[in-house]
């Protein structure tokens, strides 16, 4: 029997970015159809730009009472020392992490999927009481900037939600590397089992071509 896996997403444009609240909703369409195709997906929650809150992701959080992984995703900007931008506040995850270990009693899995500049200073090691595993997928090192592209707009891509229309222009979108790479890994592969994402997703090839190109090392980290 699967463990049930909740997913909080998160997208803020704050400060100058384009792409975060795109990222934000393409990995909503993705984890949305495991949510379809699966009966241990739960239906995931989108929070963009003024409702990047902890408060909106400890409420949810509060709600579970039976032992689950929980997918954190964050696309937006991150401090120098790695501190994430929610909306009009920065957290590191360790201080997201401590929120949620106090909530309640229930055994969980907080799995954090980063998309931000210098995002590997939110690899945390610090070992909590009800948070029996912590997994993180970075986009870059801690001296790394997280890029944004340009690519061709795909309405397939966003079936369950779509954009709106003034963040399509002459029918492209702005988009981070690392979103669009694992959204496209996720969807090739249709990895709905985590289980399968260290071997299928981390270690695919794509991720020595956007290293060598962008200067963007992914980390996987578990422990």
């Amino acid at each position: 029997m699967k463990n049930n896996i909740y997913t909080i997403i998160l997208g803020n444009n704050q400060n100058l970015l384009f792409g975060s609240s795109n990222d934000s909703i393409l990995i909503y369409n993705i984890f949305y159809r495991f949510y379809l195709n699966t009966n241990y997906w739960k239906k995931p929650l989108l929070f963009i730009n003024k409702d990047v809150t902890i408060l909106n992701i400890l409420n949810k959080i509060k709600t579970i009472n039976t032992f689950s992984t929980i997918i954190i995703y964050f696309s937006g900007h991150s401090s120098k020392i790695g501190k994430l931008n929610f909306f009009n506040k920065l957290y590191s995850s360790s201080e997201i992490l401590k929120k949620i270990d106090s909530l309640n009693n229930i055994k969980k899995h907080i799995f954090f999927i980063i998309d931000s500049c210098y995002s590997e200073l939110n690899i945390n090691t610090f070992k909590y009481k009800n948070i029996i595993l912590t997994t993180y997928i970075v986009s870059s090192k801690k001296n790394q900037t997280s890029k944004e592209i340009l690519i061709k707009y795909d309405f397939n891509m966003f079936k369950y939600k779509n954009l709106a229309l003034s963040n399509i222009t002459n029918n492209k979108i702005v988009i981070s590397i690392f979103t669009y790479y694992f959204y496209k890994i996720l969807n090739g592969k249709n990895l709905n089992n985590l289980n399968d994402w260290k071997i299928n997703l981390v270690n695919n090839i794509l991720w020595n071509i956007i290293e060598k190109k962008y200067n963007q090392k992914i980390y996987y980290v578990q422990n």
